[in-house]
Formats: structure tokens, C-alpha cells, sequence
């Protein structure tokens, strides 16, 4: 190594078959046969043949002609006026000033720059130059959506559709899957002369039969209810079963419209805005049947009360709530008052027996006994419930006084206008004088009340 240097340093022009590293050397280097594998005598030529590998900091000036393979390796710094016929093959950068084939590579980089990539590109600005044929699409253009054209098959299809405004008729069976919605007036017609109308006009909704048939909703229970707008529960109105029509909320009528039963409409049960009827129109009777029959005022006062059976009573009531109240009741018999009977005249068909002689009263209710003779009794039997009611008249005509008498049972003065007293133990017997009237009246069992004229 040191004859090296110093042949350098003695400016020694060569040095034969020796390997250095890491050479500086200012000034010109001449080399007999090659460097790496390259004959540099060939770069001295103006056209090279040979295929050329340079590696390092090289740089190749003038006119140069590579007819083969040209392979720049990292660190070559300049190729300059030379043309390459042919494979040019470089590690590293190229760095080009001035053009490429007329080309000015600067401006290049800058229009390359502003450039999308082909792989997924993305654009700003306005996006132009660009047509459907570029992208595949040149059958597309910019017809508006009405115009654009439809195949054959789609226009088959769309053939058989009807307009939105259209009328749709549809013949045969149809399956609907989903909900049929038709907007406000639009009219569902059913029929074939369109006889059943269904629509809803944007208030109200309405089932109508525009024919000249009946409108029948037929089903084994057929309900109608009320459907609360806020909550949307749904009140049962009426129900239509076998067993008949069923009201749960009641019947709603306007003033004189009326209720009307039977096939002729005989009975009528309306309010005419003062009173309220119930009016058998036809020609049999008003019959009102039950068990007990109570009829009662708005206060719920009973007025009549009839009870049932063939010797059930009808019992009158004056104002009161009681059962026991009763002021006139029927008897198999007759009629038993309660209280004081005023009355502008009393008629009837009371017997007349013209008497003289004792009389046990057995029979003598309903009867006007006249005594003609002298001084005798007459004994009554003592009186029931059953007798409730009953009374007998006796006149004294005779030449004497009569004694009246009565066993088990009571007599008990009746004084004009005042309700009789009870309250005493009563008086077996009593004398009528000699042209004296006495009515005896039974009022309760063992109870007779007597009044009249000539009683002691």
C-alpha cells in the first residue's frame, strides 16, 4: 500500500493488478482495461456496444450512443447528450432539467400533481371532461326520469296496473296481502252495479247500499260498540245473538218518537215532552202482568199494590212506603176501608128484612133489618178478618126498645169525623130505642164500629 502512495505522491502514472478501497483521488484517473467489468476505453467511443453497468458517482458528458443494455445503479449523477438504443435499466432516482422528448418535465409534475389517483380517486372542485362512455355507461344520458325509457317486460307490467286516479275494477278472486288504503272520498264499490259503498269523506265514515236491495250484516253475534276517541277502549252498545237484540246502554229517544211493538204497532210507549204513555192503539187490551205489581209514584211512594194469585188483594195507598200502609183493600167479599170513608151519597143494593121476633145475626151482613115488634135481643156472632168490610143496618120501628148484643167480638162507638178508638175494651151490647137507626160496620176481627141514632 505504501508504494502506492508513493508512486501517487511521485505522481506515478499506473499501478497494475492492485485492489484499493475507499480511493480519493483529485484529478484524472487512466485506466487500462476495465473498472467492475467495464472496458472504459468503450466510454471514450462515441457509440457504445457493449452493455454498460455504472455504479457510484459517475457522470457521462458528450455525445454518447448505448446500443445495448444501460444499467445506472445509486449515485450516478448525470447522463448528458446521450441517446440509449437499448434497455435502459436505473436504481435509484432520475433527475431531469430541461425536457423528454419535448416534453418540459417540470410543468409535468406540477399537472401530474393536481391529478386523482386511478385507484379510488377522489375529486374536488368541478369534475369535467369525464362521459358515461368513460365509465361504462354509454347507453345513459340525461333524460329526465318521465321520458327514460322502459323494456318490454317492464312496460307489460306496468300495463296492467291502473292509475293512481283511475277507476280499478277487479274481476274474479283477488288476494290482498297487507292493508288497503284509499284516501279521503275514494269509494270502495262492491257489485256489480256498484251497490255497497264504502268510504270515509275526512269526518265521518260511512257503509251505504246505493242499490235497490237491503243493507244485511249477517254473523253469529253481531256487536256494535262505542270506541272512545282519547283512550280507544271500546264499549259494548248492542249485541244481535239468537237469543235476540241486546241493549247495554239503553234506548234514546227524542220527544213523540215512539217505540212501537207488535205487527199492527198497537202498543206505543213514548213522551211527548210533558207526559209519558204507554197506549194500547190496537184493538185488544192493555195487559200488564207479575208476580206482586207495584206501582209507584217518582218519589217511590207505592200507590197501588196487587198481589198475586186468585186470592191476592189489590191494595190502594195514600202516600206511603210501608207494605202495612194500605188504606183500601179488596176481599174475596167485599172491601175493607181503613180510616174515615167520606162519600157525597152511598148506594146500593142492600136486602130489606121486615123482623118481630129474636134474630141471631149469622146472616145478617149486607142486609137492612126492620123491627116491627115489641121488646127482643139480637145477638151477633163474633167477627173475623174475613168480615172486614161488612156491614148491617137495623131500624127500629117496633112498639119497644131492641137490645143488640155480640159475643166474643166488641162494639165500639163512632163518632162523626173521628177515627174510632181502640184503645178501650169496647162494649158487648147496646139498646136502640124505639124508632132508632143503628150501622154497625166491622173494621178489624172482633172489632164492629156502631153509629147511628137512638143507641144507648
Amino acid at each position: 500500500m505504501s508504494s502506492f502512495y508513493e508512486n501517487l505522491n511521485q505522481n506515478t502514472p499506473s499501478a497494475s493488478n492492485t485492489t484499493f478501497e475507499n480511493i480519493i483521488v483529485d484529478g484524472n484517473i487512466t485506466v487500462t482495461g476495465t473498472v467492475d467489468g467495464v472496458d472504459l476505453s468503450n466510454l471514450n467511443t462515441d457509440s457504445i456496444a457493449n452493455a454498460v453497468s455504472i455504479v457510484g458517482d459517475q457522470s457521462i458528458n458528450g455525445s454518447k450512443t448505448f446500443l445495448q443494455q444501460l444499467t445506472l445503479n445509486t449515485g450516478f449523477n448525470s447522463l448528458a447528450n446521450s441517446s440509449l438504443t437499448g434497455n435502459l435499466s436505473v436504481t435509484g432516482n432520475i433527475s431531469v432539467s430541461g425536457t423528454v422528448d419535448g416534453v418540459d418535465i417540470d410543468a409535468l409534475n406540477t399537472t401530474v400533481s393536481g391529478k386523482a389517483n386511478i385507484a379510488s380517486p377522489t375529486f374536488t372542485g368541478t369534475v369535467s371532461g369525464i362521459t358515461s362512455a368513460m365509465v361504462g355507461l354509454g347507453n345513459v344520458d340525461n333524460t329526465s326520469d318521465a321520458n327514460k325509457p322502459v323494456s318490454t317486460a317492464a312496460q307489460t307490467a306496468l300495463n296492467a296496473k291502473a292509475d293512481d286516479n283511475a277507476v280499478v275494477k277487479l274481476a274474479g278472486n283477488q288476494t290482498i296481502t297487507g292493508n288497503l288504503i284509499l284516501d279521503d272520498n275514494v269509494i270502495l264499490k262492491v257489485g256489480t252495479g256498484e251497490d255497497l259503498n264504502i268510504h270515509h269523506d275526512g269526518s265521518a265514515s260511512y257503509i251505504s247500499e246505493d242499490g235497490t236491495g237491503d243493507l244485511r250484516i249477517h254473523g253469529q253475534l253481531v256487536k256494535i260498540g262505542y270506541k272512545d276517541p282519547t283512550s280507544g277502549t271500546i264499549t259494548e252498545q248492542v249485541n244481535v245473538g239468537s237469543t235476540g237484540v241486546h241493549f247495554y246502554q239503553g234506548i234514546t229517544l227524542n220527544d213523540s218518537k215512539k217505540i212501537k211493538l207488535g205487527t199492527g204497532d198497537d202498543l206505543e210507549i213514548y213522551h211527548d215532552g210533558s207526559n209519558s204513555y204507554i197506549k194500547d192503539v190496537g184493538t185488544g187490551n192493555l195487559v200488564i202482568e207479575a208476580a206482586d205489581l207495584s206501582l209507584s209514584d217518582s218519589h217511590e211512594f207505592r200507590r197501588v199494590y196487587c198481589t198475586d194469585g186468585a186470592s191476592g188483594a189489590v191494595q190502594l195507598y195514600y202516600g206511603d212506603t210501608s207494605a202495612t200502609g194500605s188504606k183500601l183493600n179488596t176481599t174475596n167479599t167485599g172491601v175493607n176501608i181503613t180510616g174515615t170513608l167520606n162519600a157525597d151519597a152511598l148506594t146500593g143494593s142492600q136486602t130489606t128484612v121486615v123482623n118481630s121476633t129474636l134474630q141471631t145475626a149469622t146472616n145478617f151482613f149486607g142486609k137492612r133489618m126492620i123491627h116491627t115488634g115489641g121488646a127482643v135481643t139480637y145477638s151477633f156472632a163474633a167477627v173475623s178478618s174475613d168480615d172486614v168490610g161488612k156491614s148491617v143496618t137495623v131500624i127500629n120501628t117496633g112498639t119497644a126498645s131492641i137490645t143488640l148484643s155480640i159475643t166474643t167480638s166488641k162494639f165500639y162507638d163512632l163518632t162523626a169525623g173521628v177515627a174510632p178508638d181502640y184503645s178501650g175494651s169496647g162494649s158487648s151490647s147496646h139498646t136502640l130505642l124505639k124508632g132508632g137507626v143503628a150501622e154497625f160496620i166491622v173494621t178489624e176481627a172482633n172489632k164492629m164500629i156502631i153509629l147511628g141514632s137512638g143507641i144507648i
